[in-house]
């Protein structure tokens, strides 16, 4: 969670989006968490919640 944070979660959100793109991986393991949805669209972070 700190590194994400560290890098931003909107950063971490678009590489799943690239791995979730890999023809060879599997998509559905590569989704956002709803959690991390909500706090890169908001421009929030994990440290903030607590």
């Amino acid at each position: 969670m700190f590194h994400a944070d560290l890098i931003g979660l909107e950063e971490v959100r678009r590489r799943m989006s690239e791995f979730a793109a890999n023809p060879h991986g599997d998509p559905g393991y590569w989704t956002p968490a709803p959690l991390l949805d909500r706090l890169a669209n908001s421009g929030g972070s994990f440290t903030s919640l607590g």
